[in-house]
């Protein structure tokens, strides 16, 4: 079994930031763009750093974990009373603030997912294991580790490898300095390629 561990100082834009409408069709905007661009750069300098090749006709697993800042609500629980929309008059009901907040994961992970699969020249048919969570943390990343040359991977298989590479907090995930200045996450074996996280012109934070 072989597996890559790969990091994003940053996430994709949400879906009403990432693509644009027009007749033609749909479109990345902008700012879709610009992370698409960092995205390759920095995966492919990782690729290139750890001397990575990928085959082909082999299943490949990979597991995307997003650090958010904050996933719950802090009003959560509270009522909000009946608001009538003046110009539409449509009736939003009185109700209790979720815990969660409204963050649809899968949506964004897909920009990156073709990225990769583009990096690693493999098609993404080749995906047999897609696994996506979300937690909160300290600081915004996306984690990515992509595993392949097993036929199956369970669910608790992929939580005890990526556990190697991303320790889980009370607090989410806190990271420690590397020696070279780049950022690394806690629990990285020594094993392991860590790679530094470049800044790339062009391709500004939201």
């Amino acid at each position: 079994m072989t597996e890559v561990y790969l990091y994003l100082d940053r996430i994709p834009p949400s879906t009403n930031h990432l693509y644009v409408n027009a007749r033609r069709g749909r479109f990345l905007s902008k700012q879709g763009a610009a992370f698409k661009l960092h995205a390759h750069l920095v995966i492919g300098l990782q690729l290139t750093q750890q001397k990575c090749s990928f085959p082909r006709d082999v299943p490949y697993h990979v597991v995307f974990i997003l650090d958010l800042p904050s996933v719950e609500n802090k009003n959560a629980g509270q009522m909000v009373p009946e608001k009538v929309d003046k110009k539409t008059g449509k009736v939003t009901p009185a109700h209790k603030v979720a815990r969660y907040k409204v963050i649809d994961v899968s949506n964004r992970v897909k920009l990156v997912e073709d990225v990769l699969t583009m990096v690693m020249g493999v098609d993404d048919s080749h995906i047999h294991t897609l696994t996506v969570a979300k937690r909160q943390a300290t600081k915004e990343g996306m984690h990515i580790l992509v595993s392949y040359g097993e036929a199956d991977l369970t669910a608790e298989t992929v939580r005890s490898r990526l556990g190697k590479y991303v320790q889980e907090s009370v607090n989410g995930s806190e990271r420690d300095q590397a020696p070279d200045g780049g950022v690394q996450p806690l629990g990285t074996p020594s094993g392991v390629h860590k790679p530094r996280v470049p800044r790339i012109r062009g391709a500004k934070k939201k």
